[in-house]
């Protein structure tokens, strides 16, 4: 049975497949320069990874309720039952407190 052509990476030319000579250019063009990009993107990933540690010790240092609730549910991925069991909250009070923390995120 025949296979299903793909378009995305080649064209078909009287049964015979050819390369995207644009691509092939592109390629080209760019090759030298893919180094210096990628050093980018690395550096630009390793500068939001360390900010965003930076602000997950500033989030747990915090002194606020709502701080160590926050980071509890959604950096730490506890259940409301379990935050509310750890800091002799009840569930309900969890609940109201979470959806604060929803609002103020929101604006």
């Amino acid at each position: 049975q025949p296979n299903a052509i793909r378009y995305d990476k080649l064209q078909i030319e009287g049964g015979k497949l050819r390369e995207n000579g644009f691509d092939e250019y592109l390629i080209a063009k760019e090759e030298d320069k893919i180094d210096e990009r990628l050093a980018e993107a690395r550096q630009l990933l390793e500068d939001r990874e360390r900010l965003l540690k930076l602000k997950e010790k500033e989030l747990r240092a915090s002194k606020d309720k709502l701080d160590l609730i926050y980071c509890l549910r959604y950096v730490d991925n506890k259940r409301p039952y379990a935050i509310a069991k750890s800091l002799n909250y009840s569930e309900s009070q969890i609940y109201r407190i979470l959806d604060k923390i929803q609002k103020e995120i929101r604006g």
